[in-house]
């Protein structure tokens, strides 16, 4: 590979980051972290708990923190639970962080802070995963892991998703990648190519 950089997986929820990310990790032969997964065991919670209990404010600071700390080795300040610090800080260091390569398996609204999305242009190759709202609506349908999507037209939110953070997405793209016309194998084995 060209940079000696973690691998960040960026789309829409449904657009396969946790799949192809296991893929593309296990060819590269490198640590894989899904976002959401390591959140999970940091917090003890599930995403849509987590968003009942404490807020989406919460949750995507925390995400953030974990972004920094995942890219940089550093966890980033953040009006979090002093639990979830302390859990952060010890993931951390126990992983020995920043590992690179990685592979990394971001939450589809990482885009949503500025700081998020210079973290990701400085210190990761980008691959956005696109696929449009209508594939990835009928791949999510109404999950219940998903809390955007809790009550609402998963299609019409899908649309109002992509038409806010495309831009975003598309701004830090290293590389750019349909994630609708293939398996997630051939999906996987195109981003080891354009990385190399």
């Amino acid at each position: 590979m060209a940079e000696l950089k973690p691998i960040a997986l960026v789309g829409l929820m449904g657009a396969g980051k946790s799949t192809v990310g296991r893929l593309v990790a296990a060819r590269l032969r490198c640590p894989f972290w899904d976002m959401d997964d390591v959140i999970g065991q940091l917090t003890q919670k599930t995403i849509p708990q987590i968003f009942a209990d404490e807020g989406e404010p919460a949750f995507r600071a925390l995400e953030h923190a974990l972004l920094r700390a995942l890219l940089t080795g550093v966890p980033a300040e953040a009006d979090i639970p002093d639990a979830w610090r302390a859990a952060l800080e010890g993931f951390a260091r126990t992983n020995a962080l920043p590992a690179m390569p990685a592979v990394i398996a971001t939450g589809g609204g990482i885009v949503e802070r500025a700081d998020n999305r210079r973290l990701l242009a400085q210190h990761a190759r980008v691959v956005w995963l696109d696929a449009p709202p209508e594939a990835l609506a009928a791949r999510v349908g109404r999950d219940p892991g998903r809390p955007l999507l809790a009550g609402v037209d998963p299609l019409a939110r899908m649309r109002e998703l992509a038409a806010r953070r495309t831009r975003w997405y598309a701004q830090i793209a290293d590389i750019r990648i349909r994630a609708d016309e293939a398996p997630p194998e051939a999906i996987a084995e195109a981003i080891v190519e354009e990385l190399r």
